[in-house]
């Protein structure tokens, strides 16, 4: 009667070890599944992000960066002028030409200031659009306009 007992309350214990290991596999498979579908859709995700990484280097690979030496020159031999950068920008879209322009410390920029940089500019760049960038000594920027 006993070695019954220990056969029977064995057999159930298997049982529920059995059950209880279906159940959480189970769970575990559906998990199993979510993290296989969200690791595809972060793949995914980098994936575009590494096309798109990649198409903006290639664009900037096929843009060609040039200076205007005598513009930039012109420039700094205004007083009120620190440091100018011009830079031009050749690509596939035409030409684009980003000035930055540094005013000396002490200078404020005035629309007499302004007017007479945006007269050198036109000079050299007459019928073209220009990023122009006004920053004081220091790199605190004052003004940032378009000239077209």
């Amino acid at each position: 009667m006993m070695k019954k007992r220990k056969v029977l309350l064995t057999g159930v214990l298997t049982l529920g070890m059995a059950v209880t290991a279906a159940c959480s596999s189970g769970d575990s498979g559906e998990d199993q599944s979510d993290q296989e579908s969200n690791q595809e859709s972060t793949s995914e995700e980098e994936s575009s992000e590494n096309d798109s990484s990649e198409q903006a280097e290639n664009q900037e690979a096929s843009a060609e960066l040039s200076s205007n030496s005598d513009l930039t020159s012109q420039l700094e031999s205004e007083e009120s002028v620190q440091e100018a950068m011009v830079q031009q920008v050749d690509s596939e879209d035409g030409q684009q030409v980003n000035i930055d322009i540094t005013i000396a410390s002490g200078q404020e920029l005035t629309e007499d200031l302004k007017s007479t940089y945006s007269d050198m500019i036109r000079q050299v760049y007459p019928d073209q659009s220009v990023s122009l960038i006004y920053a004081q000594e220091g790199g605190e920027m004052l003004e940032q306009t378009t000239l077209e």
